[in-house]
């Protein structure tokens, strides 16, 4: 609920706020993770992470829902964006 109530503070404070939501399967978060954080969740050195043991808490309604996929690129997902941000 934490991010629930942030991302309403965000929508009724800041000015042109934009929320954007890139939803991506948790196998591929571990498998892209840059900072080994699954792997030291795995391996018992952490705690607390979000799709783990943690609740994962999806934004409701955010302005651009984009889905990612193994066959997508960064580079596919940022024209992606931009031309969603276009429409806005």
């Amino acid at each position: 609920m934490l991010f629930k109530k942030l991302h309403k503070w965000n929508r009724e404070s800041i000015p042109n706020y934009i929320e954007i939501f890139i939803d991506t399967l948790l196998e591929e978060l571990i498998e892209m993770d840059p900072k080994g954080l699954y792997k030291k969740y795995n391996s018992g050195e952490i705690k607390n992470i979000a799709g783990m043991d943690l609740e994962v808490d999806f934004p409701i309604g955010p302005d651009i829902h984009l889905k990612w996929s193994s066959d997508k690129t960064i580079d596919s997902m940022y024209q992606d964006l931009l031309s969603k941000l276009k429409t806005i």
